[in-house]
């Protein structure tokens, strides 16, 4: 549904069918996650929070506990999911090679350590802000903004009413739109995704059917009958090696040997809700097209994104 009138299209109707006790349920579990990173990481903690406790890394690996970025990431999917895309998110993080990468222009001269006490100051900053309301600060925050779902998913855990748990800057757009507010391109028009995500806060709480609601109870209505994510995604499956000669190899190798991930179970752990279509054609990849040009087969192809697997790791082609 694309836009607000179709919203409120059988709107009552949606809302009284929904389960709220499952929806409930699921909040009480979003619930217990905050809590334990509430233990975790108190929010008078944060001035002096090491570098360690708060990056991914390997570095992390090495303290004690969970890092924060990783506990954001892997560890609260009930409490709303940050998962997959690139690491930049998280601002400061440390490259499984070790390498520390910093993703703010203005602090990239820096240290990571000195840059980490810049940007965990922006975060000490930000949670003040919230505390005392005054949002509008949090806005000026430039090194938050490169890693704008993470800071949001932060704010929505130390201050649980006043931020949805919708961290995905293009979904809220999608439900600021359906609920008749205006969906403004939250990185373009330099509106940070939790500010996108306050507003549509306020439509939610402007909408009489939702009153009395848990935050993460209309989070659970808004993904279940207005999910903005593709739901037929079509993904291609590729047969490795010139001539197609080891598409058997690909077919079978779903269990696989220690290390080797099949090219089906890529191609499941990608698309999740997708429909398969195995091919096998014979002729070669047109050059560049697959990242080993030429070393796999496939016939006309309509998806944007194509994965092969030959005997070890998943490939990524484009066309």
């Amino acid at each position: 549904m694309a836009d607000g009138g179709d919203f409120w299209d059988g709107f009552a109707q949606r809302v009284a069918t929904f389960d709220r006790v499952a929806a409930g349920h699921a909040a009480e579990r979003a619930e217990e996650e905050r809590r334990r990173v509430l233990v975790e990481f108190p929010l008078t903690i944060w001035p002096d929070l090491p570098l360690e406790r708060y990056a991914l890394g390997p570095s992390a690996y090495g303290t004690p506990g969970r890092s924060f970025c990783r506990v954001m990431e892997y560890g609260t999917n009930a409490l709303g999911s940050i998962r997959g895309g690139s690491a930049k998110k998280h601002i400061v993080y440390q490259h499984r090679t070790g390498e520390w990468r910093i993703v703010p222009s203005a602090l990239r001269g820096l240290g990571a350590r000195e840059a980490w006490e810049e940007v965990r100051a922006e975060f000490v900053t930000a949670f003040a802000a919230a505390a005392e309301g005054a949002y509008e600060r949090i806005d000026e925050l430039e090194s938050l903004s490169y890693g704008q779902a993470l800071t949001t998913k932060a704010l929505a855990v130390y201050f649980p009413e006043q931020f949805l748990p919708i961290f995905s800057a293009s979904h809220v757009r999608h439900f600021t739109a359906l609920l008749g507010g205006q969906p403004r391109k939250a990185y373009s028009a330099g509106v940070p995704t939790w500010r996108a995500n306050r507003e549509l806060l306020d439509l939610v709480r402007k909408t009489p059917q939702f009153e009395g609601w848990r935050l993460h109870e209309v989070m659970r209505f808004l993904y279940a009958f207005h999910d903005p994510r593709p739901r037929n995604r079509l993904v291609w499956k590729i047969a490795p090696g010139a001539g197609a000669r080891l598409w058997e190899a690909s077919r079978t190798a779903v269990s696989g040997s220690p290390g080797t991930r099949s090219a089906a179970s890529a191609s499941t752990k990608v698309t999740r809700t997708s429909r398969m279509r195995w091919i096998s054609t014979g002729r070669r990849a047109p050059a560049g097209t697959c990242d080993s040009p030429g070393n796999c087969s496939l016939s006309a192809i309509s998806s944007r994104e194509i994965r092969s697997s030959p005997t070890g790791g998943s490939r990524r082609c484009w066309r």
